[in-house]
């Protein structure tokens, strides 16, 4: 999809300032209440697809709860705790930019499971005091179906550091209460003092747009293409110098196999994939590609500044129109392309954009997938529109178009990789030369 935006709700480390002005600020419950239902009354009238998990009774009475459960003045904190909880009612491309604000300790991680949270191999009960299962069915509510099981687990397992929020004195532990067989113990957590999320990549290259490393003395490079956020016109111009300079470094240096990481990229501007696309693609590639939205979002969005005018006469206007637009997305092979091998890393945190890269190699034949099942879940809803409560202040997004892609490589919703190759940490020489040595074989392997 051309023009595609991905942001999910932002789960950042806050700061303890931060959360202390939000419980401070309050709101009446009329304020409230006029936020909610601008919000529910926009992802109705622009939301592409809004019915596809959970029917329009259910949306109605998901909005009169919310009204309820703001009868009352509550702090800003309070209210985005609220607002969370809709999230598990809309996709991923759908909802508020609201950090959970860790803070600096952290309750071990857990495994949910429906009403109940696993520690190990033991169900917490309480966890200071407050019922680990309303715990566990709150957070449940906070976040989307539509993510893969392991991200809605990781991604719940930081909305509980929220919700217990993080002790302050000596010795930082949590008090809980564990059930282990019909044995019900109390004791006393240790907090953990750093980030165990695999999904946070510690290595430099991945703190960085864009990246590469070679190891020419085994023929090996890696491209570390770490997002494709809308570029400005001098970093777009960047882009395409390290491009360029790039894959002539690789015929340099006679690379015979290119590994492009996008592993944490979490999608943006298809427009930045095609710039490298056109150095990978041997053959002429036709994807197509069935988008659909209803007028007054797609307006919106075309009148946002995002999209250009090709995309504009291309999808826009007919999309206002009819209601839905169908396209062939083609892909032109170059004189120039890289005539070596080329695996792409993806996992459960390459979205959108960076997804449809992945398919878009993939389905060309121009590149294998190696790693885990891509976290974008297919049809896609996105090109993004923004907007601000207008008590509150909280930002949200509302995606304004549908893409179905006809493809044969998206198999129950995802993309899955050609060779499955999960591993937490950045991967090193030997890793590469692993997955070189099973693709030589034929294996579909997990060491």
């Amino acid at each position: 999809m051309k023009k595609e935006l991905l942001i999910l709700l932002l789960f950042c480390i806050g700061c303890n300032h931060t959360e202390s002005r939000d419980e401070l600020d309050i709101l009446r419950p009329e304020e409230m209440q006029e936020d909610i239902h601008l919000f529910f009354r926009e992802i109705r009238n622009i939301h592409p697809d809004l019915y596809e998990r959970y029917d329009s009774a259910t949306f109605v009475s998901l909005e009169s709860r919310m009204t309820e459960s703001c009868s009352s003045p509550m702090s800003l904190y309070e209210f985005k705790i609220q607002l969370l909880k809709t999230s598990k009612f809309l996709d991923g491309h759908t909802g508020f930019h609201i950090s959970p604000m860790i803070g600096s300790y952290h309750f071990p991680a857990v495994r949910f499971e429906g009403d109940q949270m696993i520690l190990e191999e033991d169900r917490i009960l309480s966890i200071q005091n407050k019922s680990a299962s309303a715990l566990a069915l709150s957070i449940d509510s906070m976040v989307s179906w539509e993510f893969l099981p392991e991200i809605r687990n990781e991604r719940k397992n930081l909305l509980l550091n929220r919700m217990i929020r993080q002790p302050i004195a000596e010795p930082y532990s949590y008090e809980c209460t564990l059930k282990k067989g019909e044995r019900v113990y109390p004791v006393s957590i240790p907090a953990s003092f750093s980030d165990d999320s695999t999904s946070v990549k510690k290595d430099s290259n991945y703190m960085k747009p864009y990246a590469s490393t070679f190891y020419p003395k085994h023929s090996i490079a890696v491209l570390y293409y770490n997002t494709c956020w809308f570029l400005k016109e001098k970093e777009k111009n960047d882009f395409v110098q390290f491009i360029d300079s790039f894959f002539k470094e690789l015929t340099k240096q006679k690379i015979k196999a290119l590994f492009i990481d996008v592993t944490v990229n979490g999608g943006g501007n298809g427009e930045n994939g095609t710039i490298l696309l056109n150095r990978l693609i041997k053959n002429t590639l036709s994807v197509a590609v069935n988008i659909s939205g209803k007028k007054e979002g797609v307006e919106r969005f075309c009148n946002s500044g995002l999209p250009d005018d090709e995309w504009v006469k291309t999808y826009g206007l007919p999309m206002i129109k009819d209601g839905f637009s169908n396209h062939k997305q083609l892909f032109f092979s170059k004189k120039d392309y890289y005539p070596g091998d080329v695996f792409i890393r993806m996992g459960n945190q390459t979205f959108s954009a960076a997804a449809d890269f992945c398919l878009y190699a993939r389905q060309s034949s121009s590149a294998l997938l190696v790693g885990e099942t891509a976290g974008q879940r297919y049809p896609i809803c996105g090109n993004i529109i923004f907007g601000n409560l207008p008590n509150s202040g909280i930002k949200y997004q509302i995606p304004t178009t549908k893409a179905e892609f006809i493809s044969p490589l998206i198999k129950d919703g995802y993309i899955h990789p050609d060779i499955v190759y999960k591993i937490n940490h950045a991967l090193n020489l030997t890793d590469y030369k692993t997955i070189i040595n099973l693709n030589a074989k034929g294996r579909h392997s997990t060491p």
